[in-house]
């Protein structure tokens, strides 16, 4: 039907269509901005300030640059480096170095508006935080001449004050939550309240937003704890402690009200956010509009948002915010008098850019002249935000410092990016919000929004820092929010959530180790000198009997496994007693590498000839290829998971039967272990590829071969070399040993030998030289494992949960049973450097030359093309060096300590996790505030000291009751996480 088209609204992001001068004869799509400047009462409007830091700028430059108008950023001096200064058009730093704090220079009003008159900006754009919510600031801006781009001063007092805004909404008929009839500043007050009212409660800033200065209180003995935070938490992050009181609701849902407000009392809604997902009450997700809010209860929370905004006059862009209850009931908490983090989700489903209206609103025109009329704004589809932050899920969300050295976005149809400091190379520092960038999808239903937002966050690649893209992923999967029934108390209520799958940031890992080894040299134990060969090892083409070559690439059938899979071990052992010829055992993977290279042959270079041996050798009984010695030389050594050869070994080679070395009530350890743990390991061995377990015991302990699977134990040569070489060191001669063994200090190995810890020798132990060395120490006459209590293997997977991360496997477990203290040793290095076991052996021993290319498979399909560029000088102030790679044609960064360097400056000592006297901080930040002095009697859960980081305040509480033996800081000191704090001794 032909008629006048309606023109969407964004199409005026630009002044031209606001105040077109009537005189002007040019047709109007040949006005520009200039020549509409020059005709109209805004012809001075050239610059913009905006006061804040960094993602928000970023954004509004952006919009600021499609109007036309030129950029101003600030920056605090710990600021200098970070990426909204480098997109303005001019940058200058707020006072001079040390006058305000990191935070305290985007508080320092009055010098930012001395910046932007001094150079020529017309318009102070606040952002969100820090001084958008200050009234005296907007105040001090339209003193000065300026534009102000936000509500009056007056309205920000009225409703920036959250007490304020209360007393409003009751005027207006808009339904509020039970609270305190005004701001209290005293604990009395509080606890008056709560007297009254009952708990649980909540403590919010009355001068701020953005989960700062807010603590939910749940019983009286925290109550004091939390006023005081939330007090100190509000006085940082806007310069004004006041709080005020209310009822906690349980598990409402969190909607907003984005609203739009002109200068001649007009308002209209953009509709509704729901922005439920949340944290410390900060926002992690955001939803638009709110998915399955039945339409009576939608309509009434718009239409009360819009009465409530008129009935203070609100100007420009603010956002109403409500509690909804289980029953659908809604509740008026604040309107944030600013733009919101979230406001890119409401852009995406109504096509308007708001910080455009902004800044023309400021500027004088009206929602008509924009073409935002109520009937004019509607939805299209559902838009999700997600902030991707510095933050460790596993740790209790700890914010995360350092330098990030990877940096790669998403991108695709209908993502969204708005980042700040999110690039390789930047240093995130404790000082400010952990927000790296704002990912938002767009799509035409909820569940397709869902997946492209999960589909993003899979493709970032943030190394250096660690984020909480695992647990968004995490939370995007999980069927209540797939469903879109989530409360803002949801991720507190779903442990599940942090049964996080992270990124295996394998690449970088390998970089880090190699950036090692070539600042440091090798660090692997009893190496001596660099590999003299450097070529490639090409394994031989092989030939049937026939001469004819075989194709290695594809799988060998034929072997003896082909009886012991298809009819079962009993048949496979009447098939060998019943063969008339000689069958071999190769014992080359195992033993021969023990006797000539200390087991120290690489899974890397065993896979290299694992095809041609399963086709030549097809016809041998069985391979000896694993358990004995290599499972401890593996993970001790070689830093390789020994389940992990096992599995990719049994790949190439599907027909031979593999065997392995077991030692009885030993497992593979060098110690008696309970009966359940050899049966477990025994177990994961054959899930895994075993085939045949080659029984052995040294002492010939007809019970030791009993065990678990009929399996014996080889301890005893241990036991024989580690005698022998205290005699030799001490110059003892047999004769020695037995007449001074009560006053020997022999190795812990020989006494548990004599224990009986390793079984019972032929013939019984040697007397008196047995009881003369054991020196009162218990005798076990009967296989040990009978004295031992079964494992609970429920109680070592949580354990190993805590202290190494989810997921622990079955395999795990089995090898920590066997060697706690190796294992650990071994999970410590492949955190820090990953899958080492891939790597050529010639650059897991030696670097590589500068310039040399060379490949690594991480597994099939994908292969890092590395090069080593350069070393970096030594910094004599760190005792770091940077080290230059290229990977895949991209220049990647190390950071390395250089352990030859005499470092100048001293960092503080670190915590020892295993000693429960030491505590530690539990996050980078500043101890703003000491508890407890050096003789401070201290109960368990007493506050010792208050960190703060990232405008978060953390207690750091006593672990146990004792006494504080020695403090390592002082109020004020910076401290990076897991330092030391204080000594406790227990009481």
């Amino acid at each position: 039907m032909a008629g006048t088209p309606v023109p969407h609204p964004q199409q005026t992001l630009t002044f031209n269509d606001v105040f077109e001068d009537d005189d002007v004869d040019e047709p109007k799509e040949k006005q520009t901005i200039h020549h509409i400047r020059a005709n109209s009462s805004i012809m001075q409007l050239k610059k913009i300030l905006v006061a804040n830091r960094g993602e928000i700028p970023i954004r509004i430059f952006r919009t600021a640059h499609e109007l036309s108008l030129h950029t101003i950023a600030v920056f605090s001096y710990e600021d200098r480096l970070s990426m909204h200064r480098q997109k303005a058009d001019e940058a200058y730093v707020i006072g001079k170095r040390g006058q305000y704090t990191p935070v305290g220079a985007y508080l320092a009003g009055d010098e930012i508006i001395k910046i932007a008159v001094e150079h020529g900006a017309q318009l102070v754009h606040p952002g969100y935080g820090f001084l958008s919510e200050n009234a005296e600031f907007a105040r001090n801006v339209e003193k000065a001449g300026l534009i102000f781009v936000g509500p009056t001063a007056d309205v920000i007092d009225a409703l920036g004050d959250k007490v304020s805004a209360r007393k409003l909404a009751i005027a207006a008929g808009v339904p509020v939550v039970p609270g305190t009839e005004g701001a209290v500043e005293t604990f009395e007050e509080v606890k008056s309240f709560t007297d009254k009212y009952g708990f649980p409660v909540i403590i919010k800033a009355a001068y701020g937003g953005g989960g700062r200065g807010m603590r939910v209180v749940r019983d009286a003995d925290s109550l004091k704890e939390s006023f005081e935070r939330a007090t100190s938490e509000a006085k940082t992050a806007f310069g004004n402690g006041t709080v005020f009181v209310e009822r906690f609701l349980d598990k409402p849902k969190h909607i907003e009200v984005q609203l739009l407000g002109d200068n001649h009392g007009n308002i209209v809604h953009l509709y509704e956010r729901d922005c439920s997902v949340q944290r410390r009450h900060q926002k992690v997700v955001e939803i638009a509009p709110a998915k399955d809010l039945p339409a009576e209860v939608r309509d009434a929370i718009l239409n009360d948002a819009v009465r409530l905004a008129k009935s203070v006059n609100y100007r420009n862009a603010g956002t109403a915010e409500f509690l909804v209850d289980q029953q659908n009931r809604y509740y008026f908490i604040e309107i944030n008098p600013r733009i919101q983090v979230e406001h890119t989700i409401t852009e995406e489903i109504t096509g308007i850019d708001i910080v455009a209206a902004q800044i023309q609103i400021a500027a004088g025109a009206t929602l008509a002249q924009l073409g935002l009329t109520q009937d004019r704004i509607s939805t299209r589809g559902f838009a999700i935000q997600c902030r991707i932050t510095t933050e460790d899920p596993a740790e209790n969300f700890r914010p995360d410092t350092g330098k990030i050295e990877v940096y790669r976005s998403a991108g695709g149809n209908g993502i969204r990016l708005d980042g700040g400091n999110g690039f390789a190379g930047a240093v995130i520092t404790p000082h400010y919000d952990s927000m790296l960038v704002k990912c938002t999808a767009h799509g035409s239903t909820y569940e397709i929004a869902r997946r492209k937002v999960l589909r993003a966050l899979i493709e970032f690649r943030i190394r250096g820092v660690k984020t909480n893209i695992p647990f968004l992923a995490s939370l995007l999967t999980h069927p209540t929010f797939i469903d879109g029934n989530c409360w803002t108390t949801f991720i507190d209520d779903t442990p599940q959530l942090f049964d996080l799958v992270g990124g295996q940031n394998r690449a970088q890992k390998l970089l880090a180790y190699l950036a090692d080894v070539a600042v440091n040299g090798s660090s692997i134990k009893g190496q001596i000198g660099e590999p003299k060969f450097k070529g490639e090892i090409v394994p031989p083409e092989i030939y049937n009997s026939a001469g004819e070559k075989i194709d290695v690439s594809k799988p060998c059938e034929k072997g003896w496994r082909k009886i012991i899979l298809e009819q079962g071990p009993k048949a496979f052992a009447k098939a060998v007693r019943e063969y008339k010829g000689c069958l071999l055992m190769d014992t080359t993977w195992r033993d021969a590498h023990q006797s000539l290279l200390a087991t120290r042959v690489r899974t890397i270079d065993l896979l290299g000839i694992a095809k041609e041996t399963s086709h030549a050798l097809s016809n041998l009984y069985s391979l000896e290829c694993w358990g004995g010695a290599t499972f401890d030389v593996a993970l001790r050594f070689l830093h390789e998971d020994s389940f992990d050869r096992l599995r990719k070994l049994r790949a190439l080679v599907p027909n031979i039967p593999f065997q392995m070395l077991l030692r009885g009530a030993n497992g593979v350890a060098y110690s008696s272990l309970p009966d359940n743990a050899i049966e477990h390991f025994v177990e994961q061995a054959k899930k895994n590829g075993v085939d045949i377990f080659r029984v052995f015991d040294a002492l010939n302990d007809v019970s030791q071969l009993e065990v678990g699977i009929k399996a014996v134990h080889k301890a005893g040569g241990v036991v024989v070399g580690d005698l022998a070489q205290f005699m030799v060191s001490n110059k003892l001669s047999p004769e020695d040993v037995k007449a001074r063994a009560s006053e020997l200090d022999f190795p812990e190995s020989v006494l548990e030998f004599f224990e009986g810890l390793m079984g019972q020798p032929y013939g019984g132990f040697p007397e008196p030289l047995r009881t003369n060395a054991l020196r009162g120490r218990r005798k076990l006459d009967k296989r040990p494992g009978l004295y031992l209590e079964p494992v609970d293997f429920v109680k070592v997977k949580r354990e190993m949960g805590k202290k190494f991360g989810a997921p622990v496997t079955e395999c795990d477990i089995a090898s920590y049973v066997m060697y706690p203290k190796v294992f650990e040793d071994y999970k410590k290095i492949t955190a820090e450097f990953g899958d080492l076991s891939v790597l050529p052996t010639r650059y897991f021993l030696a670097r590589p030359e500068i310039g040399e290319e060379f490949n690594v498979q991480l597994e099939k399909g994908k292969v890092l093309i590395l090069k080593l560029l350069a070393i970096g000088p030594l910094s004599e102030q760190t005792g770091l060096r940077e080290v230059f790679f290229e990977m895949n044609g991209e220049v990647r960064q190390v950071t390395v300590v250089d352990k030859k360097a005499a470092v100048e400056n001293i960092s503080r000592p670190k915590a020892d996790p295993g000693d429960s006297s030491q505590v530690g901080a539990p996050m980078s930040g500043v101890l703003v505030e000491l508890r407890v002095h050096e003789g401070s009697e201290v109960k368990k859960g007493d506050p010792l000291a208050v960190l703060s980081a990232m405008k978060m305040e953390m207690v750091i509480s006593a672990p146990h009751s004792g006494k504080v033996a020695s403090l390592q800081v002082k109020e004020g000191d910076s401290v990076d996480g897991s330092d030391l704090v204080c000594r406790i001794t227990k009481a």
